[in-house]
């Protein structure tokens, strides 16, 4: 045992190694673990005309890897004067699908999907090519996957409202947080699949 300046206290003799008790040696603790990174984000989205969906802070703040958050990217505004936000860059490749009421697939486009933090609002937004809009109805459920494939980032799976396949209905079950509503009579939801 050693005192304070760092010398052999000396009423105290030191207790040879063989003679310690392996036992009251406690290990320190192992490192925390980090929360799992989700697979699938599944969340109610209404489609903006210019093809920007909102996606849920609270589910960037649940799990902000399965999103690559903070964001590292920067964007470039449209407006001098304007302040750049967060994005997600490279643009993330993404495959996505849209299916009808019957749930088959009646688009399926690659696309490198813009991935915008706007800091003052604090919300998440991606821009989707704008045509495929018309086929994505309001309260559609967005069924977000996170590596798919090797060369994809994500696959975007839209069901409307209307598709009650048991696929898409096992989804919806999924969906357990209530976001915000911001004014507008129908919540929007998400969860985890």
């Amino acid at each position: 045992m050693r005192g304070l300046a760092g010398a052999p206290s000396p009423d105290i003799p030191p207790l040879p190694l063989d003679d310690q008790d392996e036992d009251s040696v406690v290990p320190p603790p192992p490192p925390p673990t980090p929360p799992p990174v989700q697979k699938t984000l599944l969340i109610d989205v209404r489609p903006h005309h210019n093809g920007e969906l909102l996606l849920s802070k609270l589910a960037v703040n649940s799990d902000p890897e399965f999103f690559g958050f903070p964001f590292t990217g920067r964007t470039i505004p449209k407006r001098v004067g304007n302040a750049p936000y967060p994005m997600a860059e490279p643009d993330p490749r993404v495959e996505i699908v849209v299916r009808d009421a019957s749930g088959d697939v009646i688009r399926r486009v690659p696309h490198s999907l813009n991935v915008v933090y706007y800091e003052t609002k604090g919300e998440i937004r991606i821009t989707i090519p704008h045509f495929l809009i018309e086929d994505i109805p309001q309260m559609s459920l967005l069924s977000m996957t996170r590596d798919p494939e090797p060369e994809l980032d994500y696959r975007l799976d839209f069901y409307p409202p209307e598709c009650v396949t048991p696929e898409a209905e096992q989804l919806r079950a999924l969906r357990t947080t209530a976001m915000p509503s911001g004014g507008v009579p129908q919540v929007r939801r998400f969860g985890w699949g």
